[in-house]
């Protein structure tokens, strides 16, 4: 019983320690891009638009209230309404 409960703990170790590696890598990642210039929280589509011109793909506004995704060559915008909520740098292979 105490091998069985020992197997479990290890288990359970490798994956806390794959999980934290993962988060480690992301935040990583997410450093090296902070130098990509994106709209920030609260800017109008007009603005953005007219800040970084025509987005590439712009998908249809979903759910209430309306979400509507953007995305353009470096990052992509995550709009509520006409105003942005989010934006990330888009990975690159």
């Amino acid at each position: 019983m105490n091998q069985i409960r020992n197997m479990v703990v290890i288990g359970l170790l490798f994956i806390c320690t794959g999980i934290v590696s993962e988060d480690t890598l992301l935040i990583q990642s997410v450093e090296k891009n902070v130098s990509v210039a994106r709209p920030e929280r609260g800017v109008s589509m007009a603005e953005v638009e007219r800040e970084y011109g025509k987005p590439v793909k712009k998908f249809a506004a979903v759910g209430k209230p309306p979400i509507r995704r953007c995305v353009y060559s470096d990052f992509t915008v995550y709009f509520e309404n006409e105003y942005v909520i989010h934006s990330v740098v888009n990975h690159k292979n």
